[in-house]
């Protein structure tokens, strides 16, 4: 007897297992396939967002259990826009009180008494802060633990108020916050670089020694 060739199920076996695929297809895994892709597509389009924009919420979805913070880009953005603003408002404040001070300094003919003034009205609104947030007043045996330095603090804001007084009608508003931020700058790098007064150790690198030269060349274009 003659042996039949090889039927047309062997066959279609074979080009599947040489193509590398070596489960078998039916019609389950191609249904099961569709309708996940169906859900997928119909949640993003509940969403309202684009799928790649779903699959992105996605993945911040699933590491939201290992990141809290994980947040969209636009609302990281958006965040920042509120204290970006309050640290520019801080800063035209600075002037601001300089400029009074100035001119109280004038019609006082007193540095001392425009700056005595400027730190009264300056307690009498933190006294007012604390009792309208209830803050409660230190223990001693905290303050006992304070190392006399760190109660130092208003002497360098007097000195602070005092020079601004007198420089600031020489210099000009612009040139003395200039030289101000330059001096902080300079300050700030040293103190990083040798950890003075408890601050974490930060070696200088290149670029804040760029940004200190950067912050010197402004001062002397504003000079000008």
């Amino acid at each position: 007897m003659w042996s039949q060739g090889p039927s047309r199920t062997h066959l279609k076996l074979s080009s599947a297992r040489s193509c590398g695929d070596h489960r078998p297809v039916n019609a389950d895994t191609r249904i099961d396939g569709k309708r996940k892709m169906s859900q997928n597509r119909s949640a993003a389009d509940q969403t309202g967002m684009a799928p790649g924009l779903a699959a992105r919420d996605r993945a911040c979805q699933r590491r939201s259990g290992a990141d809290p913070g994980c947040e969209w880009p636009e609302v990281q953005m958006l965040s920042l826009v509120v204290p970006v603003l309050l640290a520019v408002a801080a800063g035209v404040s600075i002037v601001v009180q300089q400029g009074l001070n100035s001119n109280l300094r004038t019609a006082l003919n007193s540095a001392v008494w425009s700056g005595f003034m400027s730190y009264f009205v300056g307690l009498v609104c933190m006294t007012l802060l604390a009792l309208a947030l209830r803050d409660p007043l230190p223990s001693t045996s905290i303050a006992a633990r304070i190392p006399w330095w760190a109660w130092s603090g208003g002497l360098f804001g007097a000195i602070f108020i005092g020079l601004a007084i007198v420089l600031v009608p020489q210099l000009g508003a612009a040139s003395f916050i200039a030289l101000l931020v330059t001096g902080q700058m300079l300050g700030s790098v040293a103190f990083d670089h040798f950890g003075w007064l408890g601050l974490a150790q930060r070696p200088i690198d290149l670029p804040r020694l760029i940004g200190v030269a950067l912050l010197i060349a402004g001062v002397v274009l504003i000079r000008r």
